[in-house]
């Protein structure tokens, strides 16, 4: 814990450095968010996902659209629905969707990228569809699954999740 510690405290003292116009602000305030994250998952502390999740919605709402949004986008989801593990916050896991959308709408074509973000999606769909039993997130889970795993066939990961959401489909339906 001592090295994730000392990661998150070279990160904020390197975006404590950085002017905000610097180029390289963002990525550096990425890296802190991606730190705090880890730390997050290692200890559950909702000071630190919370941290995480203000981080990820300031570079949302600074990020030029270029080729890292769809990440950044993509990493805000993820956060959303962390904290909604830890917290059962619907609006968090709706706010995590809508981002997790956003990150696929904005990949560009070929981006190799776009499986994972369709996996994640597809999580955060089946999650809802846990909370809430709505058969359409379901459905909808299980095409953004569908769709990571033609874009990358080898991956068990996306596999095995599209697996889930399919035998949860037929635990439903019969």
């Amino acid at each position: 814990m001592d090295h994730l510690d000392r990661a998150v405290t070279t990160h904020q003292n390197l975006v404590a450095s950085t002017p905000e116009d610097h180029p390289d602000y963002v990525k550096c305030l990425n890296n802190l968010a991606n730190a705090l994250q880890r730390r997050f998952d290692k200890t559950g502390s909702l000071e630190d996902i919370n941290r995480v999740i203000e981080i990820r919605h300031g570079i949302m709402a600074t990020a030029p659209h270029d080729h890292l949004y769809s990440m950044y986008s993509s990493n805000l989801g993820v956060a959303l629905e962390s904290r909604f593990k830890g917290t059962g916050s619907r609006d968090d896991l709706d706010q995590a969707i809508t981002a997790l959308r956003e990150a696929v709408s904005s990949t560009p074509d070929g981006n190799s990228s776009c499986a994972r973000y369709l996996n994640n999606l597809g999580n955060a769909l089946q999650t809802r569809f846990e909370v809430a039993g709505s058969k359409a997130d379901l459905d909808l889970a299980i095409a953004a699954n569908e769709k990571a795993v033609e874009l990358s066939p080898s991956d068990d990961l996306f596999m095995a999740n599209l697996g889930a959401a399919l035998q949860t489909r037929h635990d439903l339906t019969g």
